[in-house]
Order: structure tokens, then C-alpha cells, then sequence
């Protein structure tokens, strides 16, 4: 076939066949009746495309991943913060009792640090 100009979903396709159904070129090529060797300039492009996507995409995982993180240490923070609210007022034995009774759903330390009390102050009592 001389000089087609084939549409970009034309070749999307073709190229879909080869990179996810594992097509051979000259299979692809036979059925589609696309010149020899056209192909595989296709599936050249969209591999450079999708190597430069890739390692974007790689970056966009990595701060989902610290993002999430953070989003999960802020809820437990409120979550401390809330379930404290009441304790807060009464003063430093108050807050250590609120600690000592919440211990098993967040961490000593985590609590100390949001409650702005002294760990070591535990360790005594």
C-alpha cells in the first residue's frame, strides 16, 4: 500500500495488538493490510512516548504514596485531638490518663507529641 494516511485510532489499534495482545508485526500487518515495516515505526513511538509517561507516572506513585501517608498521620492526629478535647482543660493528669487509657489505639509517643506532655513523666507514674 503506497503512501496511506491512516488515522490516529487506526493506529492505536494496531498497535494495541501488538503490545497487549503480543501480536507478531507481519500477523498485525497481514491483517490490517498495512505496508511492511510501518508498524513497527508505530509501536517504536508509542514505546518512547509511554517510557517518558512512565517514569512521570512513576513520580505521580511515589508522592500518592507520601501523600497518603500524610493524610492517614493528619486523621490520626484530629482523631487524638477530638477524642482529648475534654481532658485538655482538666490538666497535665487528666491528659496522662486520657494516654494511659488510649495507649492501645494510638502510639504513646504519637499522643505525647500532639498532647504536648512529657513522655518521660509516664515512665514515673
Amino acid at each position: 500500500m503506497g503512501n496511506c494516511r491512516y488515522d490516529e485510532e487506526f493506529k492505536s489499534e494496531a498497535v494495541r495488538m501488538v503490545v497487549e495482545d503480543k501480536r507478531t508485526y507481519h500477523s498485525v500487518e497481514k491483517a490490517l493490510g498495512i505496508g511492511n515495516g510501518v508498524l513497527k515505526d508505530w509501536v517504536e513511538k508509542y514505546r518512547k512516548r509511554n517510557t517518558i509517561n512512565s517514569f512521570e507516572k512513576g513520580d505521580l506513585e511515589a508522592e500518592n504514596r507520601e501523600l497518603k501517608k500524610r493524610v492517614e498521620q493528619i486523621t490520626r492526629e484530629r482523631d487524638i485531638l477530638k477524642k482529648s478535647s475534654g481532658h485538655l482543660l482538666k490538666g497535665p493528669e487528666s491528659i496522662y490518663k486520657f494516654i494511659a487509657g488510649y495507649h492501645t489505639e494510638f502510639t504513646v509517643q504519637e499522643m505525647c507529641r500532639i498532647l504536648n506532655v512529657s513522655q518521660w513523666f509516664l515512665q514515673v507514674v
